[in-house]
């Protein structure tokens, strides 16, 4: 597999995966980036995750714009930035908004079902009514940690520790020797000429367009 085909493996894995790590559809994903000036289809993202259709640049920088991350982090031609180096943090405070509903659910329909066990007498009754309690302590406790995550300030930057400093530094000395020897190989220097576009596209102000599927 060439270095083209991995990048357009690499994007379209993690498209897939940052949508659904969002829980958002397809159709959802669609409509948030034709509401940011993008023209999606849902069935234009469907083709992009199976490899059935290319992305194109305004579309990409628009994807890396609603994940906030670089289109480079998306295309894995590079490390995070420091901006990306926020989206952990994000990632954190966003999972625990929708795990508080989540679990709030999950305690009312425990909590109902330990109910139904109100005046029954059966073998073993003791030891599994005594379970409701117990379980309801600890979920109180979890939705409490929960919420203090979801009201989390995010912060406008984040550095990396030294020991992580070193990883992300010989990281990226690696990939770019890997980048130069393919490179060398190829003759030409078709991802510095995609990294021209990338940039473009990122202080490019998008028109909209014809939706090619």
């Amino acid at each position: 597999m060439g270095r083209r085909e991995r990048t357009e493996v690499y994007f379209r894995e993690r498209l897939k995966t940052e949508r659904e790590s969002r829980e958002w559809s397809q159709s959802a994903m669609a409509k948030m980036l034709t509401d940011n000036g993008i023209p999606m289809h849902s069935t234009t993202i469907a083709k992009i995750e199976a490899g059935d259709r290319a992305v194109r640049i305004d579309e990409a920088a628009g994807i890396a714009k609603l994940f906030d991350v670089s289109v480079d982090w998306l295309l894995g031609l590079k490390e995070r930035t420091e901006d990306d180096l926020v989206y952990p943090i994000r990632k954190v405070v966003e999972v625990s908004r929708r795990s508080q509903w989540r679990l709030a659910e999950y305690m009312g329909e425990v909590d109902a079902a330990f109910s139904g066990l109100d005046g029954l007498d059966f073998v073993g009754a003791e030891d599994l009514k005594a379970i409701g309690p117990e379980f309801y302590e600890h979920a109180y406790r979890a939705m409490n940690a929960i919420h203090a995550a979801s009201q989390f300030e995010i912060p406008d930057s984040v550095t990396l520790g030294d020991q992580k400093a070193d990883e992300h530094e010989r990281r990226g000395r690696t990939f770019a020797a890997s980048m130069n020897a393919a490179e060398d190989a190829l003759g030409y220097d078709v991802w510095g000429s995609l990294n021209s576009y990338l940039d473009a596209a990122k202080t490019k102000k998008d028109d909209g367009g014809d939706e090619t599927q």
